[in-house]
């Protein structure tokens, strides 16, 4: 295993063991900005030119990026998993 998978692994499993739900989500939902990838930038963008509001890009954003979701003036992303590629190369019998 590597040093790096330790690593994630020790972090997850001490969020999961010594904090409370509310700031575990704080965290793993900063962390998570960082993992946006270019390509799916330069697919916010083109919706962006492309739409006339805001309503108009989260409408266009929705349709090529399936975990986003509105309800009312709610906006959020919602995963099925973590595809952090060092979360999923991570062997599964640690």
């Amino acid at each position: 295993m590597k040093h790096i998978h330790k690593w994630i692994y020790s972090l997850i499993s001490n969020l999961d063991e010594n904090v409370d739900e509310k700031t575990k989500i704080l965290v793993l939902e900063n962390c998570s900005r960082v993992c946006i990838t270019e390509s799916f930038k330069q697919r916010a963008q083109q919706a962006k030119k492309e739409a006339k509001n805001t309503t108009g890009f989260l409408d266009k954003l929705s349709k090529v990026w399936g975990h986003l979701k509105i309800k009312g003036k709610d906006i959020y992303l919602e995963y099925p998993r973590c595809y952090c590629p060092i979360v999923s190369s991570y062997p599964v019998n640690h």
